[in-house]
């Protein structure tokens, strides 16, 4: 069996050599380097391009990052020099920017990347930095003017302060305009200074200067007006200008500043100063009047006090020489108050043993509107017994109280109190209503004692119930009267009458002619409508 050996590839094949004379066709070989070759090449340039866009892509994203951060690291470096002083402002930013500068490009690695970054990052330091420069620039001149100013405004006040010293004024103004006392220039002004400094010009300095010096002036004479116990004439006093009428060295000045200005100046400070005058002197009389409202409430209330009964007699004799420097202890009252010290050092007996109705129904007067005193109370003081006193004293502190007066007036309207208040009469019927009111008054005062923090509902609320509570206390003591009147005046009504509605039962006595009209019927009719009027409330 004959076994075939197949061929070598021809670029593995050895080469042999052939006589020159043999002709080789090497179409072939050529053609397969070619298409070898072109796939090498192709192979190189596709992996370079790869590589190529990979790094074309870190280069971006680096460059990208770094932007960003350098672009932060400016914005906290222009934060950091606005935080510092103006001085400091500059070094601050540049410091802080170069740090920030270092950070971002040691983050970069891709050295086109860096390239690039270093002409974005000097364009925006230099866009960046000039502003800031600005910026600095700026913030120096602010405080320059604002220590200007605030340097003028200072000297001002003090030039002007009336309770300043002289020689504290003296410097201020000698600061604030170079002059001396005499009023020449000695150095350069405050004003002169700002000018040479750029802070203020010219023209502007000279109208700052002189709006300083009418401040001085108008400060100094208002100065003068309040400490003057008669503001008025001392501000009338200064339309005169000569310092040789001033009666005092801080006069003199002020007369001296109103000579430095001109007519229309010194008439406007003239007329504020007489407007500052008659201001000064009406707040005077006000707040006068104000002590003395109060010290007229608060020594009222001691002579008011010093009629309590629970006082030692040490603590009234007190009160009574306290009493000495009121205005409002007048002849009256001083010998009001002297008689009670009286009565009480000599022992005699302060309170009656009965309530005397009249004395009663003048407290209760004084109780409903508001004006019940200590001094009212001693008044009747020996015509009530002291737990009446005692009562009405207590209520003094309610009296004026809204809710207290709501349900004081509901009590009063619904016994007709003002109607019947009528002293010592002998009608049933009124002496039965003036009881009502005033026992149901009576226990609301009780209550309000033991319940001092009761609201004004709650107030009216217990008038309420008293007045029901009372209501039938008085229902049947108006029944005992009625029958009482109508056997008093059965001549009158042709015999007792009887029923439940006498009222009616006499006025069909008087249609059936049973009873002939007259004067005293009349009467009867007109009081048998009031007790119906009563007993038909409830």
């Amino acid at each position: 069996m004959r076994i075939t050996i197949p061929d070598l590839p021809q670029l593995a094949r050895p080469q042999r050599s052939r006589p020159a004379n043999l002709a080789v066709d090497t179409r072939g070989y050529q053609a397969l380097a070619a298409q070898t070759g072109a796939a090498f090449d192709a192979a190189s340039k596709a992996a370079y391009g790869f590589w190529e866009l990979e790094m074309q892509e870190q280069e971006n994203e680096q460059l990208a990052a770094a932007v960003t951060s350098y672009g932060n690291g400016l914005n906290d470096a222009a934060s950091e020099a606005v935080s510092a002083t103006p001085d400091q402002h500059r070094s601050v930013y540049e410091l802080a920017s170069s740090d920030a500068l270092k950070k971002v490009r040691s983050s970069i690695t891709n050295k086109q990347a860096k390239l690039r970054f270093d002409l974005h990052a000097a364009g925006k330091y230099t866009t960046q930095a000039t502003e800031q420069r600005k910026l600095a620039r700026s913030r120096i001149i602010e405080r320059t003017v604002f220590r200007f100013r605030q340097t003028a405004k200072d000297l001002t006040a003090i030039a002007g302060d009336i309770e300043a010293s002289k020689g504290e004024r003296a410097a201020a103004m000698r600061e604030l305009f170079g002059r001396n006392v005499e009023g020449l220039p000695v150095l350069p002004s405050l004003y002169e200074k700002g000018v040479g400094a750029g802070v203020i010009d010219g023209t502007k300095a000279a109208e700052a200067a002189q709006a300083a010096e009418l401040e001085i002036i108008t400060n100094l004479a208002y100065g003068l007006v309040m400490k003057s116990s008669d503001p008025e004439q001392t501000a009338m006093s200064l339309q005169q200008v000569d310092a040789s009428f001033s009666a005092s060295v801080d006069e003199a000045e002020v007369r001296a500043g109103l000579s430095r200005l001109g007519p229309t100046a010194r008439a406007e400070v003239m007329k504020k100063l007489n407007d500052k005058a008659t201001e000064v002197a009406q707040d005077r009389v006000d707040r006068q009047t104000r002590i003395n409202g109060t010290n007229n409430v608060r020594d009222t209330e001691i002579y008011h006090d010093a009629f309590s009964p629970n006082l030692s007699l040490e603590e009234v004799r007190k009160r009574q020489r306290l009493l000495e420097r009121w205005t409002g202890f007048t002849p009256e009252k001083r010998q009001k108050l002297a008689d009670h010290v009286s009565k009480r050092s000599s022992g005699q007996m302060q309170f009656g043993t009965v309530d005397r109705s009249d004395s009663v129904m003048a407290i209760i007067d004084h109780l409903s509107a508001g004006t019940l005193t200590g001094e009212v109370l001693a008044d009747h003081q020996g015509n009530i017994t002291q737990a009446t006193y005692e009562r009405y004293s207590s209520a003094m502190r309610t009296q004026n109280d809204a809710g207290f007066q709501r349900a004081n007036k509901l009590i009063m309207t619904e016994f007709r109190y003002s109607k019947y208040r009528v002293a010592d009469s002998r009608d049933g019927l009124v002496r039965a209503m003036q009881a009502a009111a005033q026992n149901a008054q009576a226990e609301m005062l009780r209550w309000l004692e033991a319940n001092k923090k009761a609201t004004p509902t709650q107030m009216f609320a217990q008038a309420q119930k008293l007045i029901l509570d009372e209501r039938q206390e008085f229902r049947a003591q108006a029944l005992i009267e009625r029958q009482t009147y109508l056997e008093d005046h059965a001549k009158f009504t042709g015999g007792l009458l009887v029923t439940d509605d006498p009222l009616a039962e006499l006025q069909k006595r008087i249609k059936d002619g049973v009873v002939k009209s007259g004067v005293f019927v009349s009467e009867v009719l007109s009081k048998l409508d009031e007790f119906k009027e009563q007993l038909g409330a409830d």
